[in-house]
């Protein structure tokens, strides 16, 4: 009992421990789940960014073949070429040109573009708010001549000097490393902005040397809103932080990081972006409290892994009291098995006498089958023999009364004789051996319909046999069944004036079934229970010939094969008689 009680707990714990582990090992799947679906997310932003500043570099080489195609660009061309592609990228707000203009040649510049239609146009500095640093004394000026989209709030930018903003300034200073890269600089005023400076240079060629600013002609600039490249991210609040840095210069801020908890689970990616030589870092996080993972799948495990504890517990006890019960039962039991036994013994001593007096009676079957054969044929031989001897020798004494008896004492005496051959043959049937084989019915069908036609050829029947019909049985006891059952149709069919008979077999429940059918005179299925009993006949002796034997010779052979027959039929339409035999019937 002791042992049985530690065994109980040891079950009990081991059940509990495993249950949380396996809770543990689902909950970790169903974050390595979470996991995956925020590095999906975060890829597909990832690569929303880096396509948006591929189509920016795309952008700019449109812009540039431009400029490098074209001797002047008009303001229209500008601007249809910068609209069009401005609508396509929504996070570009504005692209400015910038034409480089000698300082001596300044007043020139204005007057002609004043000339031009534009009234009022000077080069001026950026204002202070904008640029606290200040410029760099040029030979050259490098006013905005053309912006997209122009309005009353970007016209402020029309004829500043772009060489006055810190943006371009350090793009200049970055001339001799990147001489004719896109560079991007973040805007030092302006939230969630960044610049893209291009300087274009006299000459679209691969040699790029030392060049400064008199080979320039003027400067693209392009100003890109972080905050519309976030939004085309979808959903921004999935991240906890979206993190954007360019070459250490943090340009869309982090959200204020969440302290560490055991509670907290906090998935982080971080990629990089090049940009010719410089490198866009992007850094994605995702806080995640246990709440609100799906708990579901972890907690089913835990209650189900409990369950199956308890259950297990509950089988044990219950096998221990089981166990209680049958060693208070196994008394009773041995004792009933014992009394159960004795009974046996005693019924077994009982079918053993059975069976010894089942032996007498069949050799008292023998010994009447052979005084039937031998005994009882000499008395009627005697008594046929002399019916005749008196009929010949004593013909003209007789009346017509008495030679009429003396025929029927003859014929009573044959019937008396074949009725005691078929009741031996049934005898016979009934206890000869089985001897098996497979055989075609066809051939056995057409050979008894042989040594009918020769038998009865006055007979004009039509025969349908089915071709390919087989059997595993025996064949002399199944030549016997179709003969008996092919002229009991040949018989009750000779009064029809088309008469016909048809052997064919079919399935039955998946049953191999063998069929006799004719067109004769048929029978009342009230009285088909009669059919298969011997001497019995639905028909008198007189219309047709027989002695009620062959139907339950068959019958018998169909039951040493394991195997049943019926019988369907209607007055005056004929009969179908249906037998079986079980496959590959044993032996009897």
């Amino acid at each position: 009992m002791k042992l049985t009680l530690i065994t109980e707990r040891l079950i009990i714990a081991g059940g509990i421990i495993l249950s949380i582990f396996i809770s543990l090992t689902t909950l970790k799947y169903e974050i390595e789940k979470d996991h995956l679906f925020f590095e999906s997310r975060a890829n597909k932003v990832f690569n929303q960014i880096k396509e948006a500043f591929e189509n920016v570099g795309r952008i700019n080489r449109e812009f540039n073949s431009l400029f490098y195609l074209l001797d002047e660009v008009s303001e229209d061309e500008f601007r249809l070429l910068a609209g069009s592609l401005l609508r396509q990228n929504r996070f570009i707000e504005l692209v400015y040109f910038a034409e480089k203009v000698p300082l001596k040649n300044k007043s020139e510049y204005e007057k002609a573009m004043q000339e031009e239609g534009y009234t009022g146009f000077s080069i001026t500095q950026l204002n202070e708010s904008v640029n606290k640093t200040a410029a760099p004394e040029h030979e050259f000026l490098f006013p905005v001549k053309y912006i997209e989209p122009f309005n009353v709030k970007n016209s402020r930018w029309f004829g500043r000097d772009l060489l006055t903003f810190s943006v371009v300034q350090h793009a200049i200073q970055a001339l001799p490393e990147n001489p004719e890269l896109l560079l991007f600089m973040p805007a030092e005023k302006e939230k969630k902005r960044l610049f893209a400076v291009q300087i274009l240079f006299n000459g679209y060629s691969d040699n790029i040397g030392n060049r400064g600013l008199n080979d320039v002609f003027g400067i693209l600039l392009y100003k890109i809103n972080m905050f519309k490249i976030q939004a085309v991210m979808g959903t921004p609040d999935f991240f906890s932080t979206v993190q954007i840095t360019l070459d250490d210069n943090l340009i869309l801020p982090a959200k204020a990081a969440v302290a560490d908890s055991i509670w907290l689970t906090k998935f982080e990616v971080e990629k990089s972006i090049s940009l010719g030589k410089q490198r866009l870092s992007i850094q994605l996080t995702q806080n995640k409290s246990l709440l609100e993972l799906n708990l579901m799948m972890p907690l089913i495990v835990l209650i189900a892994g409990l369950f199956i504890t308890l259950f297990i517990w509950h089988i044990i006890r219950a096998h221990i009291e089981h166990n209680r019960l049958l060693a208070e039962q196994k008394k009773i039991i041995e004792d009933e098995v014992n009394t159960k036994t004795r009974e046996l013994s005693q019924k077994t001593n009982e079918l053993s006498n059975a069976y010894n007096q089942q032996l007498a009676l069949t050799e008292e079957l023998e010994a009447f089958s052979y005084s039937v054969s031998h005994d009882l044929r000499a008395p009627l031989r005697a008594l046929d023999g002399f019916s005749r001897a008196l009929e010949e020798d004593y013909h003209a004494l007789l009346d017509d009364n008495a030679q009429d008896y003396l025929q029927r004492i003859c014929k009573a005496s044959q019937r008396m004789a074949t009725l005691i051959d078929a009741l031996l043959s049934l005898s016979r049937i009934t206890r000869q051996d089985l001897l098996l084989q497979h055989f075609s019915v066809s051939e056995l069908v057409t050979e008894i319909m042989s040594n009918l036609y020769t038998e009865f050829p006055q007979r004009d029947i039509e025969v349908v046999i089915a071709d390919k019909m087989e059997i595993t049985a025996d064949k002399t006891l199944m030549y016997i069944v179709f003969e008996n059952l092919i002229r009991n149709a040949w018989k009750y069919t000779k009064n029809e004036a088309n008469p016909t008979i048809e052997i064919g077999e079919a399935l039955q429940d998946g049953q191999k079934v063998f069929f006799v059918k004719d067109n004769g005179v048929g029978f009342e299925m009230a009285f088909a229970d009669r059919l298969f009993g011997s001497f019995q006949r639905l028909h008198h002796q007189r219309d047709f010939e027989g002695e009620g034997i062959g139907l339950a010779t068959a019958k018998r052979i169909i039951m040493r094969h394991h195997g049943k027959i019926w019988a369907t039929a209607e007055v005056n339409k004929g009969a179908t008689f249906y037998f079986t035999v079980a496959p590959l019937a044993a032996k009897s």
